[in-house]
């Protein structure tokens, strides 16, 4: 059949199929991202470790919050899908589970400044006053008291986390 032959539709149906389809092109992971991620979470997982072997939390819990239990969630922008906060409940510490657990204390900034922030190069007070680092919740400022004094009375534990 010759191209005089054929109907408009027929004609219209060759071009499309002759024309080179573009390649479709999967969402790519950046790797330094990936990367700041694991080691992100990584440093939550072996501080919850190193909290719950170090730290006498039945003695901390019953001096800074007794009858309740508090949490802590960093939302980290960049790091949506890091697991990253702690849980201080039954005098044992673990990772917040970031749809189940309720936050009583949230902290919010980016990655950059939580970086700066867990390697020791930036101070809290620092990030809170040049408005790197936002504090929100229920008793937030009473929250934020309670874990710089477990961080100032136990400040090895920062320091062991720093290496991971």
């Amino acid at each position: 059949m010759t191209r005089d032959n054929l109907t408009i539709v027929e004609r219209k149906l060759r071009e499309q199929h002759s024309r080179p389809r573009p390649k479709r092109r999967l969402p790519s992971i950046n790797p330094i991202q990936m990367t700041k991620n694991q080691r992100a979470q990584r440093m939550f997982n072996n501080m919850v470790i190193l909290i719950n072997q170090e730290v006498n939390l039945p003695e901390f819990k019953q001096t800074y919050f007794p009858d309740e239990d508090r949490t802590l969630e960093w939302n980290i922008k960049g790091m949506e899908d890091v697991d990253s906060g702690f849980v201080f409940e039954d005098s044992k510490v673990r990772t917040i589970k970031k749809l189940r657990d309720k936050p009583t204390c949230r902290f919010f900034c980016n990655e950059d400044t939580f970086l700066l922030l867990s390697t020791g190069e930036l101070t809290y007070p620092q990030a809170y006053f040049w408005d790197l680092l936002q504090i929100d919740g229920e008793n937030a400022l009473r929250d934020y008291e309670i874990f710089k004094r477990m961080f100032n009375k136990y400040g090895h534990l920062l320091k062991g986390i720093r290496g991971v």
